[in-house]
């Protein structure tokens, strides 16, 4: 039996009370991207982003939070701060 029969046959079997290979091996995931260069006349498209765990972004979250409280500020921007500065921050 190969991979696409095996998970039908899964399927198949499967109750709702019955924990199957495949729901063991399920995971939701969340994942933030921004896109660059989709502008008319740009060379190059890229596309950047993390992907993780919701845990993860809870965690990731109160992390940054504390971090935008202890800077004074309410958001941060990279692209404002990659041009000129952000709110007294320069890139080094």
């Amino acid at each position: 039996m190969h991979g696409a029969e095996r998970r039908r046959t899964v399927l198949s079997n499967s109750t709702q009370n019955d924990r199957s290979v495949l729901e063991r091996r399920s995971v939701m995931l969340k994942a933030f991207l921004d896109e660059s260069g989709t502008h008319r006349g740009s060379p190059t498209v890229a596309l950047g982003g993390f992907v993780a765990g919701s845990r993860n972004w809870v965690e990731l979250d109160r992390a940054w939070c504390k971090e935008l409280d202890a800077a004074g500020l309410e958001e941060f921007h990279a692209k404002e701060f990659f041009k000129d500065g952000f709110n007294g921050w320069v890139a080094k």
